[in-house]
């Protein structure tokens, strides 16, 4: 018999909607549902517990405002943060909703169908249900710190029973805020790459390794209860040999194949797109710092020198050029002050070099040089701190991407930009701490 344990996340339509789940829809419509056996369909949620689709009483929560309480009860204060972050950063257009949150499909809740057969044979609904029960159980067990089953199904109304069951993936972000986020819950959990020494992709994820431990368990649990269930996986219709022991305990060194290399080499360089787009944002905002203190560095003793030279020469053209109160100037004594002007300017032309010498002597002063240093050190540091607590602004964010993007693709590489300078620059604070 084949145990089958499929997940997903979302579709043409969007994120999935579990209305289908607790048949929140007038099944009369649809010719697949035996509208009888519906009543004997067995529903879950993390809020209200077991119950019959029978026992349901009218008013009860559905499945979908269940899930939504979840993440106002759980996501709010990080939405809150997040949102206040946005702003004082100049970014409110990417300001949010714990609702748009729920939706979308990075952080909304994953679906997984359980089956035992399919329409050929299969095993009884009970059996279905107790093998399932027990398999929530010790995922709870393993992964509920930061894997959380929100609600489960079980539909005897259509051609073979089935589970569905929906769970979220969260952990503590940089802030110390609880968000739905799976690769991070999976690292809290200690779920490794499935090959450690390369890069995160579409083929090597923690994900990967995770649903090879629950794929795993499933079937230990249907082995337990006297069913005999096929180990070897199909996709696709080719058989790969999945190494289950091997990846329980090592969870380092399973290599999985891929026949969507083109979709991998995409990923990757999407994510150096990122990555790259973050250093120049960084450096960018640094070398800005860092040349508004040049700036003023070499203002100050540059004003101060001109200024000392001025004055010496309007003093130096005053004596020349002085004349008696109230007397008009005459050809004499315009063509005086002529000479005089002349004079001051070719004075100026002559103190060039000698006005560029004095500040290369100024600066190459060792006591001059660190105390620069020091002040330039200072004021990138004070930048990565507001790095660290806002991110970059708009207007700083440098995509590298030679790609063509729709204006949502932007954005979110933006997004995803701005995430990853706050989270480099909030690590090198954090250092430089001594933490």
């Amino acid at each position: 018999m084949k145990a089958t344990r499929h997940n997903g996340r979302s579709g043409k339509h969007g994120s999935y909607n579990p209305k289908h789940n607790d048949r929140q829809f007038d099944i009369s419509h649809s010719e697949h549902i035996d509208g009888e056996l519906a009543l004997q369909n067995v529903y879950w949620d993390c809020y209200g517990g077991r119950r019959t689709s029978a026992e349901t009483p009218e008013n009860d929560e559905s499945f979908e405002e269940v899930e939504l309480r979840f993440y106002h009860d759980n996501y709010q204060d990080f939405v809150n943060g997040q949102n206040y972050r946005n702003e004082c950063n100049g970014h409110s257009e990417r300001n949010r909703s714990v609702e748009e949150i729920y939706r979308n499909k990075k952080t909304c809740p994953e679906e997984s169908i359980l089956q035992l057969g399919n329409i050929d044979g299969s095993a009884s609904a009970e059996t279905l249900m107790n093998v399932a029960e027990t398999f929530f159980e010790q995922f709870n067990e393993q992964f509920g710190e930061h894997v959380h089953i929100l609600d489960w199904a079980l539909h005897v109304d259509e051609k073979t029973p089935h589970i569905h069951e929906r769970h979220v993936f969260d952990a503590l972000n940089v802030h110390g805020e609880l968000a739905p986020q799976q690769d991070k819950a999976l690292e809290a959990l200690g779920i490794e790459l499935p090959d450690p020494k390369k890069p995160k992709s579409k083929s090597n994820n923690r994900k990967m390794v995770f649903d090879a431990i629950c794929r795993d368990m499933f079937l230990s649990i249907c082995e337990e209860y006297g069913l005999a269930v096929d180990r070897e996986p199909t996709y696709g219709g080719k058989k790969y040999l999945e190494k289950q022991d091997f990846i329980i305990e090592n969870q380092k060194e399973r290599l999985l194949k891929t026949n969507k290399a083109l979709e991998e080499k995409q990923e990757q360089l999407s994510n150096v797109e990122v990555e790259i787009s973050a250093v120049n944002t960084m450096m960018d905002c640094l070398v800005e710092s860092a040349y508004e203190t040049a700036c003023d560095l070499i203002i100050s003793p540059a004003a101060m020198y001109t200024y000392r030279t001025t004055a010496k020469f309007v003093e130096e053209g005053h004596e020349v050029s002085e004349f008696e109160s109230g007397t008009p100037f005459g050809y004499h004594e315009k063509k005086a002050v002529k000479e005089v002007l002349n004079g001051i300017i070719g004075k100026f032309n002559k103190t060039t070099n000698r006005w560029i010498d004095i500040l290369k002597d100024w600066f190459r002063k060792p006591e001059r040089k660190e105390q620069n240093l020091e002040a330039m050190k200072v004021i990138l540091w004070d930048k990565l701190e507001n790095l660290s607590k806002t991110g970059p602004k708009d207007e700083e964010i440098h995509l590298d991407s030679e790609q063509e993007m729709t204006d949502h693709e932007v954005q979110e590489m933006q997004e995803q930009v701005a995430e990853k300078v706050q989270e480099t620059a909030t690590q090198m604070v954090k250092r430089r701490r001594g933490r």
